[in-house]
């Protein structure tokens, strides 16, 4: 006989896996005419609607007719070498807001190309990276774009002429991975003062002055080669997550003696560096930091004895070799 308790606990458990599986979105039925898109939706005010409809690498050369209104279409690794109006006609009556189109070997783009996509609001442009940059640009300044990414293309100098213009002034999140850049400077970001995230990953980059910058809330710069970062003394920096991971940085004292800049930081990513100097006041005075990396350093480490922060709540310490002096010091972190 089973239990009023056992029935109770059994009940709980379906309600908890039931409203996990609400939130994450279930498996929505694409329609018989878009056979190779796999589509989700979402919970809304307690209704299900469709959220995404997801046509990557189908090798397609057309973007399908989409009968429901989707509002995220991923198109990535297909083949569109020449992108026009009449590329997105299926699209023109959608609430399409993000559109992810890296990797499919778009080399031209026509300037009033997604002029029908009125709610579009994210473009993905990565890997494409024969695409004409004049065109692209030209395409660029008749959108209401507030994010667009454009890793893997080789932008190179020719960036700040691509953000010369007011449509650059929406833009609150841009994705430069890869692009050929050799230096950040005022003149890129003079119409980019909105900035809410950027990533400048993956350019050999070496130092970066952070005044040049927008006051942006998350930075990437990892595989930069970086050893130096400047920033403003006099000025509390916006910053809340700030990834440095796989650099040249030797020691981290700039969260130390420069604290007050770092006043907002929350999260924290300096995986790879070759540290060799790392005293146990480093991180303190962070008071908003929640997460720290601090991924594969110890090989490096000539002193190093212990992190004190107590706003701390997670750390990552993955790939790091615990030698027996260290290993304390280590078990009393792994207790935040």
């Amino acid at each position: 006989m089973i239990r009023s308790w056992q029935t109770c606990i059994f009940l709980v458990i379906l309600s908890i896996i039931y409203v996990e599986l609400e939130a994450r979105g279930t498996q929505w039925q694409c329609p018989p005419s878009e056979p190779k898109c796999d589509c989700n939706s979402r919970l809304t005010n307690k209704t299900r609607i469709p959220y995404r409809a997801d046509c990557s690498n189908q090798n397609l050369n057309h973007i399908p007719k989409l009968i429901q209104n989707y509002t995220k279409l991923k198109f990535s690794g297909n083949i569109l070498p020449r992108i026009n109006q009449t590329t997105f006609v299926n699209l023109r009556k959608l609430p399409i807001s993000e559109l992810f189109l890296n990797t499919c070997k778009i080399e031209h783009v026509d300037a009033d190309t997604f002029n029908d996509l009125h709610s579009l609001e994210f473009i993905d442009f990565s890997n494409n990276s024969k695409i004409n940059i004049s065109e692209l640009a030209t395409c660029f300044r008749t959108t209401n774009l507030i994010g667009i990414a454009l890793s893997d293309i080789p932008l190179g100098r020719y960036v700040v002429d691509f953000f010369n213009t007011s449509a650059a002034e929406k833009l609150k999140f841009v994705r430069l991975a890869a692009c050929n850049l050799t230096s950040l400077t005022r003149e890129m970001f003079e119409h980019l003062q909105n900035l809410i995230e950027l990533d400048v990953s993956r350019n050999i980059l070496y130092s970066i002055d952070m005044t040049v910058i927008p006051p942006v809330k998350v930075f990437s710069a990892k595989y930069t080669e970086l050893s130096v970062l400047k920033f403003p003394c006099n000025i509390t920096s916006s910053l809340t997550r700030l990834d440095l991971s796989y650099n040249r940085f030797t020691n981290l004292s700039m969260f130390y003696h420069y604290s007050h800049i770092f006043k907002h930081l929350e999260d924290l990513y300096t995986d790879s560096n070759p540290i060799d100097f790392l005293p146990i006041e480093t991180f303190s005075q962070l008071s908003s930091l929640n997460s720290l990396s601090l991924c594969n350093i110890t090989s490096y480490l000539h002193v190093f004895s212990g992190i004190n922060n107590s706003a701390l709540r997670h750390l990552n310490l993955s790939y790091n070799e615990i030698s027996p002096k260290y290993s304390n010091t280590f078990l009393k972190m792994l207790r935040i």
